[in-house]
């Protein structure tokens, strides 16, 4: 692997122009790639190399965990450049020395730990404040107040900047070596507590939502109606939401592990949490999916992403039928529920398999009600059951899944 960093630092260093050059002035769009100024830039001009540039700096970026963990990929690409620039001013190749001596440098940078929030939509609280995991809730006007008690030293600022008179806020403290990288975490984190809210709170008739990003209380059309005889104008009300209650105990209960879900988006995970939240994720995307087509799939997308045992595997009747096993001995209790959970499944697949080799498929909304309970009872008793709940790997939960049609396997 150190041979490998080093040829592709020397093979960036080779494909780069230093210095000043006639392309400089071209316009954002143009196929250049630019970092630095004047006699000091270093880019990457044309398709071929900006694309070489790209596949390369990326395995680079991805070679070490703590660098991806503190640094967005266009600071690191920056930071490179600098790299780059003085093995052209030497005059030689990069090392292997170079490039451990370059990840110490970026990783001595101090740390940014920030608070960052955002407005929040959907919601209504009778607290001033609430906690859910990592996660603040404020009130309307209470944001500033409390964010002076926090942060002292910056009141004046927060006078000057914030104005949260009117929203709900959402608070997330996150922690990195580049600002840029704390944005891309909070927003992560803030889509991940979008989707997880909506899975708890979302109804099957779409009647609630919590939102961050793109949100609207309602959707509404002004149409005009043309005839021989006249016009008329209409308006309607396609998607009209409630405003969910998120200081009820039910969003920290301990009992159906809400409280456990806030924490994992922003912990430290195990694999199998990693894919239980990729799987709420997932049912809480379709919840609110006004496209019905779009929802079955993210449901069944909610499934594998829990369930199916080789990931890569392209989703062959086998695989379906071995979806069908552990759907069916995760939540049948006896043969009859076995049975029906098994073909509940199988009429799903067979709606997907309509979807996307003919773009149609006969969607009610039984078959959607189906898919979200079958999603809802799935992740919950992986939640909240043993011997399920104790499972580190999904590999784990899938081999006993699997057996136990054999009988019961004993728990690794």
């Amino acid at each position: 692997m150190a041979n490998d960093i080093s040829q592709k630092i020397n093979k960036l260093k080779s494909i780069a122009t230093f210095g000043e050059h006639p392309y400089m002035s071209m316009s954002a769009d143009a196929f250049v790639e630019i970092f630095g100024s004047g006699k000091d830039a270093v880019s990457f001009i044309a398709v071929k190399n900006i694309g070489e540039f790209d596949t390369l700096t990326q395995y680079l970026y991805n070679a070490d965990k703590r660098i991806v963990a503190n640094f967005v990929l266009k600071t690191f690409q920056s930071k490179l450049s600098d790299l780059l620039r003085d093995l052209f001013k030497e005059n030689r190749n990069a090392t292997i020395k170079d490039w451990n001596s370059f990840i110490e440098g970026m990783l001595k940078l101090p740390d940014n730990l920030v608070k960052i929030l955002a407005p929040i939509f959907g919601i209504v609280m009778e607290q001033p404040t609430i906690s859910l995991g990592d996660f603040a809730l404020y009130q309307p006007s209470l944001a500033d107040s409390y964010l002076k008690k926090e942060f002292p030293k910056a009141s004046n600022l927060i006078d000057k900047h914030f104005n949260f008179k009117d929203e709900y806020m959402i608070g997330v403290t996150v922690k990195a070596k580049d600002l840029k990288k704390c944005e891309e975490l909070a927003t992560k984190a803030f889509y991940s507590f979008e989707n997880v809210s909506n899975f708890i709170t979302a109804s099957f008739h779409k009647t609630n939502r919590i939102g961050i990003f793109n949100y609207s209380d309602s959707k509404k059309i002004v149409s005009f109606l043309t005839s021989e005889t006249g016009i008329t104008k209409s308006r309607r009300t396609l998607d009209s939401f409630q405003k969910v209650q998120i200081d009820s105990l039910i969003y920290n209960s301990e009992e159906n592990c809400n409280s456990k879900l806030w924490k994992l988006i922003t912990g430290d995970k195990n694999d199998l949490e990693e894919k239980i939240i990729d799987a709420i994720e997932w049912c809480g995307k379709a919840l609110v999916e006004v496209d019905d087509s779009k929802a079955l799939l993210q449901y069944i997308i909610c499934i594998e992403s829990l369930l199916q045992y080789e990931e890569d595997k392209f989703i062959a009747p086998s695989v379906v039928s071995q979806l069908r096993d552990m759907i069916a001995f995760l939540l049948g209790e006896n043969h009859k529920d076995r049975v029906s959970y098994s073909t509940y499944l199988r009429d799903l697949y067979k709606i997907r398999s309509s979807l996307t080799h003919s773009g149609r498929g006969h969607i009610n909304s039984l078959s959607l009600h189906t898919a979200h309970v079958l999603c809802y009872k799935m992740i919950r008793k992986v939640l909240t059951s043993e011997p399920y709940k104790s499972f580190q790997t999904k590999k784990g939960l899938c081999e006993y899944l699997f057996n136990l049609k054999y009988g019961i396997p004993v728990q690794a």
